[in-house]
């Protein structure tokens, strides 16, 4: 029962990503006299630049479309989904919950995430950065829904799956950190207008700007 239960939920899994796909492909064609497709709007835009990253974020110069609402709906979906994590991974895979701090998940987004907006928007006047404080925010949280999708697809896993099957759950995540990069890279091109050699320049300055921040915070 258990395996023909397996076997029907791959393949429910397999037709929901099916539909997706073909609603995805068929809202990002623009529509007769339309100049811009239907996930080119506010609300949609963050699924837009998952597979446009460039043309999208560049977008914040042309048309202003980022949310600073919309951004921090995202990181609360990111904490929300990092608490799930903790508590909904299947027993297989779940560390020792019984010492859990909820403040360290605090920590470990919303901090994380306003120390890299924070780091990035002051190095970006010293190396002539043309994005804005909400374009940053925007850029940021838009490039974690890859994260977000594989997280929440490795929770769902972990419940089904066995203990030396875990690659698989190993490559979503993998995966899913990698799109992000990819997406915050691309973001931070588009904003600051930089060169890709000067883009990535930008990011281990960043780095090191987050570092400093939190030992003067400490």
């Amino acid at each position: 029962r258990w395996a023909w239960g397996l076997v029907l939920g791959i393949v429910a899994a397999v037709v929901l990503i099916t539909f997706a796909v073909r609603f995805t492909v068929k809202a990002l064609e623009k529509r007769n006299g339309e100049v811009y497709s239907t996930l080119e709007t506010k609300w949609l835009f963050p699924f837009y630049t998952i597979r446009h990253p460039i043309d999208g974020f560049e977008q914040f110069k042309t048309r202003k479309i980022q949310s600073l609402a919309l951004s921090g709906v995202i990181v609360v979906i990111w904490i929300l989904t990092e608490f799930l994590s903790v508590f909904c991974t299947g027993y297989i895979f779940s560390g020792n919950s019984a010492a859990y701090n909820p403040f360290s998940t605090v920590l470990s987004t919303i901090g994380l995430f306003s120390v890299f907006v924070a780091s990035n928007w002051c190095l970006s006047t010293l190396t002539e950065g043309k994005g804005t404080f909400s374009e940053i925010v925007s850029v940021t949280a838009y490039s974690l829904l890859p994260y977000i999708f594989s997280k929440l697809i490795i929770v769902l896993l972990s419940n089904v799956l066995c203990s030396n099957e875990q690659v698989f759950m190993t490559i979503i995540s993998v995966i899913g950190l990698l799109w992000s990069a990819v997406l915050l890279l691309g973001g931070l091109y588009a904003i600051h207008q930089y060169s890709f050699g000067k883009t990535l320049f930008s990011v281990l300055l960043t780095l090191i700007g987050m570092l400093i921040i939190v030992l003067v915070l400490v």
